[in-house]
């Protein structure tokens, strides 16, 4: 052992050691670092089917006007890509209008991933702003 001031603390020497033991086992190396086949990749678990509308919001371009199955089995009823934005969180985002008439319904679609899923409006005004 060393004597004077280069001695190293009790302590500190143990942390140190503890500290290397578990670097070489394995258990302080983030996941991702770590070989092993037990990950699985997120490629290898199946998307799930879209609904008929997330479908028609993925595909369409604005303005452009379908006949849609809302649910399987459901009479197809018209529906209208409103309009496509980009949100606050990166994701694109569409609204469908479903029906027709005066006041169709409207539903918001966001990307989330390879697929479309159903988003819930931020403004429950349902129209633009008042001009001034």
């Amino acid at each position: 052992m060393l004597t004077g001031p280069c001695r190293m603390p009790r302590m500190a020497a143990m942390v140190l050691a503890v500290t290397s033991i578990f670097a070489t086992s394995g258990c302080a190396v983030p996941g991702f670092l770590q070989r092993g086949g037990n990950s699985i990749e997120a490629s290898a678990v199946p998307a799930r089917p879209m609904e008929p509308l997330a479908a028609f919001a993925g595909r369409a371009l604005p303005g452009q006007e379908d006949r849609v199955e809302p649910s399987p089995g459901a009479p197809p009823v018209p529906v209208r890509l409103t309009r496509a934005w980009f949100a606050g969180s990166g994701r694109q985002c569409r609204e469908v209008s479903i029906g027709s008439g005066r006041e169709p319904m409207t539903r918001i679609f966001c990307q989330e991933g390879a697929s479309w899923v159903a988003a819930r409006p931020l403004l429950q005004s349902g129209g633009p702003a008042p001009r001034a």
